[in-house]
């Protein structure tokens, strides 16, 4: 199949007409490599490399999911509560701090004694398997 190249710049373009193959070779080396998450610079180690090495075991999974879901619900919540109840007055921040640390305490253990229950109740709902 032959192409007619518009782009008189290109090295293909001194003849009339470019094969399909002159064309591709010439774009591809034109383009960059594609980003892919596991490129790294030579001589440097990517990401995954790097934080695999300070990575817990995978027995730490379901703890550290419940620690880091209740910190973000209760500084969310607390947070927008506050907020909404007293507005942005000047002692606001040791407000919502006060407001943090009291859900906080609450929030962790009831995040690690409903995450449980809550699979479960999805389960229920959800179909689980392979997509």
């Amino acid at each position: 199949m032959n192409a007619r190249i518009s782009d008189g710049d290109s090295p293909a373009a001194s003849s009339p007409t470019a094969s399909s193959n002159e064309i591709s070779d010439q774009i591809s080396s034109e383009r960059p490599p594609p980003y892919t998450a596991n490129m790294a610079k030579p001589g440097k180690r990517s990401f995954d490399e790097r934080s695999s090495d300070k990575k817990l075991s995978s027995r730490w999974f379901r703890p550290v999911h419940s620690l880091l879901t209740s910190t973000a619900m209760a500084f969310a919540m607390t947070l927008i509560i506050t907020a909404v109840n007293i507005g942005l007055v000047d002692d606001f921040f040791q407000r919502w701090l006060k407001a943090f640390a009291v859900a906080y305490v609450f929030a962790l253990p009831l995040t690690f004694l409903l995450t449980e229950a809550t699979r479960g109740l999805t389960a229920r709902f959800v179909e689980i398997g392979d997509n």
